[in-house]
């Protein structure tokens, strides 16, 4: 629009489908200028609006106080919550100018009062200052004011009043009604969770209103839609529409057995119970075997957006039971001493006998018999020792007998063993043609329990990518990228599961797992709209909100629905930094996020005038953006040529990485890049191929990739897959033979992919060496083959795993005296210290330091300020470094991020230079025995070749 006057304008659009539909639209703006009014002091034409209080039920009418400076005036009052409830026009005179305004449901929890006063011109008359007093006028302001329902919705469920049993049902109806006693028609969340989780917690049930409405801003005449909030974040952030969840849970396995297995924390839930006109409903669900009291909750809304909630406990128990009082894990080498309490309910004295099976830990003296009185509990422990490591079940069974009482409790738990050492694990991935030998075999020492060998036959190159795709799912850590390069990956899989023979997930649970990495990353928004590096940051990060928005974009175009202003935030923040960023490398990969959705980076030509001086990294995404404008052809294909240039004709990229390049980027992702970019710009097909090859070769082992790697290689490797036009006959007739044997062939069928896998442990757990030969009888087209290992070694006394590659580390266990030890006393607390040094000169970004709890202890949440452990000096410590120390620089002031989880602590610092650093926390023993302590580990994220690790030790709980 040129040459527009100042004034009110509408602009309609109306649009009619082939089949005759008719969608129009609307809005309305007002053009400032000097033909018909002068532009205004933003200070001077802001209002003052006040209401007697801020607080207000929807049965009132607030009043509102404003003045009017003129004569006469048109008022414009408006009362909105996530769209305009309410408007009305008066004429107004000059002084205090006193409305009410309604309330109602809908506006819940607050809404924003706004007046919109003008005054037409009056005539012309310039003043001294050349101001004209008689030109029309407009003010306008708003005031907030919070609104609480004048009615609530009654909920009730009831159930029959009798004793429940573990593994039995529960057949529940629920009311629903107004103040009047109506029945009400609405939808209601039911929920039961153990209520010793919530104690623990402090869980109390939320203002119903703030669960179903979010608080709104105020955004004058835009329709934003009324939001129910879907996300019910009670406890678990889960999104369900199903009962269950909390655990595994065994259909069937309760009802009609003896042996009580499913234990679980969240019991039900279902978030779409609707009620009938006359306000009932009803629904059912079994019991798991937990002998607890479950908390029953409830939350209903109706249409008018009444809300109310509910809670009663349901005590589930029987006269005798048996419950684990069990570490969490094992650790391989571990002396242990566990089992279960056992309860009598009865009204007499019984004589219990316990007896305690395993499939993996050694127990000793299996079966223990004790005398237990009647409203009293009892340990009965067992001496475990656990050699192996892998998931264990272990069962125990129970007979209490009386004078004239027989009962029988039988309860089933797993149990985790941990390997004393990291697992290892490898992959040899490979094209195949005719015919291929892979030599195995297995290291001396190597346990068979939870070690594997897999071989995967595919005519996919992405069959192969499955590993690493199990491994950007399992990855340890969660920052904004390594959230991203997880949560990206899980979208693409729903199109891949096919191509990757992927049998683990269905779509739709991938699709919640993304679900959840975008839930993550809106923890890390700041206030400029950016994402943080971890949740709570506060200042915002380029790279990681330029590689988050691909994930908002990917899962916005597959029906996630994004939280609230997620996406628009990191646009806008993009927007404002992408040209103000120094590093030329983060500028592109931010103007590339950009271009992904529909922006354009002005600056982009100016960048193509300097390609020559970019690293090749840069080159490649310059290109891609370039794409995207067809104004840039000749740009793009000059940058395709310079870039083709320096990949040779097998594949390798010839120039060498720059030392500037991002610390995100690695050459895996540089190949899967230069992969994406000459296929999206019609590259040269032999190159594409080559580079395919490399990056296939090069996927040896996903834990040596980086979440960025593992990421581009799935997305390069999809691309490439539908250039592919392989044999399916030489799928077919694929042969393998170890040691000249040929295997009995076990096909696995996903979609129209055939996937031939083969486990071999039995056959090669001799410590010879064997030969796998793969038989590719086709005549054109490759197959992949894909060989995974994984194992653990036993355990050897003298055995350490200390590492040093550029980082040093130590660990020291303390008392609460802060005395070195080797044993405590259960129940007491200790703390565990990690010391790090960088040497000289040298400055690391991103790193991860993670220390391993023992079984026999539990890590406690602290702010780090216990009385009398902080300031300690190093005794016991400065023996250990050879040159002297200054003052230790203690860990509050570096740790970026941490977690406590159940077998471990990990402190995330964004940088650490070159000096001697403390990081500690405080754990509590909880289990008597001799345990592992497997060695702390540090490592900066994007370097694994740099990295320290402690040596085993031994503690015990006494």
């Amino acid at each position: 629009m040129k040459n527009v006057k100042s004034g009110s304008y509408s602009v309609k659009a109306k649009y009619t489908d082939s089949k005759g539909n008719i969608a129009v639209s609307s809005t309305s703006f007002y053009v400032w200028g000097d033909s018909g009014t002068q532009k205004l002091d933003p200070s001077y034409s802001i209002m003052d609006i006040r209401t007697s209080r801020q607080n207000w039920s929807t049965s009132e009418k607030p009043e509102i106080l404003f003045e009017n400076p003129w004569d006469t005036a048109t008022a414009l009052v408006t009362v909105e919550s996530e769209g305009l409830h309410y408007w009305k026009v008066h004429e107004v005179k000059k002084g205090m100018v006193k409305l009410n305004v309604p309330l109602t449901n809908a506006m819940i929890p607050n809404a924003y009062v706004g007046v919109h006063l003008s005054r037409g011109r009056k005539g012309r008359r310039l003043d001294g200052a050349g101001n004209d007093p008689l030109q029309s006028n407009f003010k306008s302001g708003w005031v907030k004011i919070n609104i609480t329902p004048d009615d609530k919705l009654i909920v009730d469920l009831k159930w029959k009043e009798r004793d429940y049993t573990p593994g039995s049902n529960l057949d529940a109806e629920i009311s629903l009604r107004n103040k009047k006693g109506e029945g009400v028609r609405g939808e209601v969340l039911v929920f039961a969770v153990d209520e010793s989780v919530l104690s623990l917690t402090g869980y109390k049930l939320p203002d119903e209103t703030s669960l179903f409405r979010e608080k709104t801003n105020p955004s004058f005449m835009t329709d934003s839609r009324k939001y129910l909030s879907g996300r019910i974040s009670l406890l678990y952030r889960m999104k369900m529409t199903q009962g269950g969840g909390g655990g595994d849970f065994d259909e069937g396995a309760s009802a009609n057995s003896s042996m009580r297995k499913n234990f679980k924390n969240l019991a039900f839930w279902k978030t779409d119970i609707v009620t009938s006109a006359d306000g009932a409903a009803k629904f059912s669900f079994r019991l798991p075997d937990n002998m607890t009291t479950w908390r029953i909750m409830a939350f209903a809304v109706d249409k008018g957006m009444l809300s109310g909630k509910y809670s009663k406990k349901l005590i589930v128990r029987k006269p005798f039971y048996i419950r684990e009082a069990m570490p969490r894990f094992l650790t391989q080498g571990d002396k242990s001493r566990f089992g279960v309490i056992a309860r009598n309910d009865t009204k007499e004295d019984l004589r219990i006998t316990v007896s305690a099976h395993s499939d993996g830990v050694k127990i000793s003296k299996p079966e223990k018999t004790v005398l237990l009185k009647k409203g009293q509990s009892v340990p009965v422990k067992f001496d475990v020792i656990s050699d192996n490591p892998g998931d264990f079940m272990v069962e125990f069974r129970s007979v209490a007998l009386g004078d004239t009482v027989r009962e029988r409790d039988n309860v089933r738990y797993k149990i985790k063993v941990m390997p004393a050492i990291d697992w290892y694990r490898s992959v040899q991935y490979g094209t195949l043609k005719s015919n291929t030998e892979v030599a195995v075999r297995y290291p001396e020492g190597t346990v068979s329990s939870g070690s594997s060998l897999e071989l995967e036959v595919s005519d996919s190159p992405l069959s192969g990518m499955s590993t690493a795709f199990d491994y950007l799912v399992k990855y340890p850590y969660g920052c904004v990228e390594q959230t991203t390069s997880s949560t990206l990956p899980l979208l693409l899989m729903t199109d891949l599961i096919d191509a990757l023979g992927n049998n683990k997930f269905t779509k739709s649970q991938l699709t919640e797992m993304a679900s959840k990495g975008i839930d993550r990353l809106s923890t890390m928004r700041t206030s400029s709209g950016g994402l943080g590096y971890w949740p709570g940051d506060k200042s915002p990060h380029l790279f990681g909100s330029s590689w988050a928005l691909h994930a908002l974009l990917e899962g916005e175009s597959r029906g996630i629905t994004l939280p609230k202003g997620i996406k628009n935030g990191v646009i806008t923040y993009l927007q404002n930094a992408v040209g103000k960023a120094t590093n030329v490398e983060e500028k592109i990969f931010a103007a590339y996020a950009l271009s992904l959705a529909g922006i354009a980076y002005s600056g982009i030509e100016k960048l193509f005038k300097e390609s020559s001086s970019l690293s090749f990294y840069s080159k490649l995404y310059l290109l891609r953006i370039i794409l995207k404008n067809k104004d840039l052809y000749k740009e793009s294909i000059n940058l395709l040529n310079v870039i083709e240039s320096e990949i040779s004709e097998d594949g390798k990229i010839k120039k060498e990485r720059s030392e500037h390049e991002l610390i995100y980027s690695s050459d895996i992702q540089i190949m899967a890049l230069a992969v994406q970019a000459l296929i999206e710009a019609n590259g040269n097909e032999k190159k594409i191929a080559g580079l395919v090859k490399n990056l296939i070769l090069s996927l040896k082992d996903p834990g040596y990739l980086s979440t960025q790697g593992a990421a581009h290689a799935l997305m390069a490797l999809n691309m490439y897959l539908k250039l592919l036009a392989p044999d399916p006959r030489a799928l077919e007739k694929s042969v393998v033979q170890i040691d000249g044997r040929t295997l009995p062939i076990s096909k696995r069928k996903w979609g129209s992919k055939r996937i031939y896998s083969f486990n071999l442990k039995n056959d090669l757990m001799d410590g010879k060496a064997h030969k796998i030969n793969i038989i590719n009888p086709g005549k054109k087209g490759s197959l992949i083959y894909t060989l995974r290992t994984r194992y653990a070694k036993k355990l050897l006394k003298s055995q350490k795993s200390e590492l040093n590659k550029g980082i040093y580390l130590w660990k020291i266990i303390e008392n609460d005296s802060g005395q070195k030890v080797n044993f405590i006393k259960a129940g007491e607390r200790l703390r565990v210290r990690l010391y790090v040094s960088i040497p000289k000169g040298m400055k690391y970004k991103y790193l991860a330091l993670e220390d391993p709890l023992f079984s026999g202890i539990e890590a406690v949440k602290t702010n780090m300020s216990a009385p009398g452990w902080e300031g300690e000096s190093l005794s016991g410590v400065a023996n250990l470094i050879s040159s002297d120390l200054d003052r230790v620089k203690y860990s509050s002031n570096y740790v970026n991020y941490r977690e406590f989880r159940d077998d471990r602590v990990v402190f995330f610092i964004n940088s650490l230079s070159s000096g001697f650093y403390e990081f500690s926390y405080i754990a509590q023993a909880t289990t008597t025995g001799s345990y592992t302590v497997r060695g702390a580990h540090i490592s900066p994220m994007y370097q694994s070749e740099i990295s320290s690790r402690t040596s085993l030790g031994r503690f015990s709980v006494k």
